[in-house]
């Protein structure tokens, strides 16, 4: 979903609700750092909201709350990618091999 949001012409931000519960399932497992970046990314866009107006002016502060959104969003996408990546490759090597049996 996260890789959507990047990708998408349209970041409107009821989508990052749809993070929320994944960031819920990293914060009780041992990925706390992506359910942090997805919570940041949830505040900023809040922050967003109050910098609206500003935002239409163009105005510096607010286009830094959203430019600094959009980072994290993709600092979080990417590190959970490879991190699940990482995970899968750990996991390959886990796996018992496998032995014929000899009659």
């Amino acid at each position: 979903m996260g890789t959507f949001l990047l990708c998408s012409t349209l970041f409107s931000p009821q989508f990052v609700a749809w993070l929320i519960p994944g960031a819920a399932l990293a914060l009780i497992g041992a990925d706390w750092i992506v359910g942090i970046g997805v919570l940041l990314v949830a505040l900023l866009t809040i922050a967003e909201y109050v910098e609206y107006t500003p935002l239409l002016a163009l105005q510096l502060s607010a286009m830094l709350v959203l430019v600094l959104r959009n980072a994290v969003l993709a600092a979080t996408v990417l590190l959970a990618l490879w991190r699940l990546r990482a995970g899968v490759l750990s996991k390959r090597g886990a796996l018992p091999t496998l032995r014929v049996a000899q009659t």
